[in-house]
């Protein structure tokens, strides 16, 4: 006891030099059971699925709100408004209290899916057969099909019109000859049968009745 006394300083150095020593030891062999036990356990990572960046998640949102016509939200209940035209009277009305194109109603252009709200619809012709939609529909024909049209008659139109009077009439008759004279009596008697030519017009005699 007397020498450990003497030369403590020696033996609390060496006391401490053993406890590291086993410390050491015990730190190394908790580290190798540690990695025999990290790759026992360790398996393949699992891969997850990448999260849209937010910005693109709140384009996506945005983009199908604007496919979805407008609402709003009253306390009790939410509507859709409803589409808004200019009559012909120059006043708002809507595909319920009015037809937009007078005299054609307006389900005949929903079904054919035309532009209600084209104020010359009308006088379009989409399918390109040569007969406006006002025409298609007077003639109950499909105006987006061109084999589908009215015919192409109705397209005829009187360009002059001039009334010309007949100067001619019967005014007796003898078996098969007739005695034509002219209405004011400026001319002398013919008689013709059927057949002939009135000389000096454009008119025959085709029959008597």
């Amino acid at each position: 006891m007397e020498w450990i006394r003497t030369h403590y300083e020696r033996v609390a150095l060496l006391a401490a030099a053993l406890f590291l020593f086993f410390c050491a030891i015990s730190t190394w062999r908790n580290a190798v059971e540690f990695g025999t036990d990290f790759a026992g356990r360790q398996t393949e990572p699992q891969l997850k699925k990448a999260s849209p960046p937010r910005k693109a998640v709140e384009l996506g949102h945005a983009a199908e709100k604007l496919q979805q016509p407008a609402q709003w939200t009253s306390r009790d209940r939410s509507f859709v408004p409803e589409k808004h035209f200019i009559g012909p009277e120059g006043v708002p009305v809507t595909l319920k209290t009015a037809e937009v194109h007078p005299p054609v109603p307006n389900e005949w252009f929903e079904t054919y899916g035309l532009n209600i709200a084209d104020p010359d619809v009308l006088n379009e012709d989409p399918d390109g057969d040569g007969f406006s939609n006002l025409e298609e529909w007077q003639g109950h024909t499909n105006p987006i099909e061109k084999s589908s049209h009215p015919d192409y008659l109705t397209k005829l139109k009187v360009k002059a019109l001039n009334e010309e009077p007949f100067r001619f009439m019967f005014s007796s008759w003898v078996e098969n000859t007739y005695a034509i004279n002219t209405v004011d009596g400026s001319e002398p008697t013919r008689f013709l049968k059927v057949g002939d030519m009135i000389e000096g017009t454009r008119f025959k005699i085709v029959k008597f009745t």
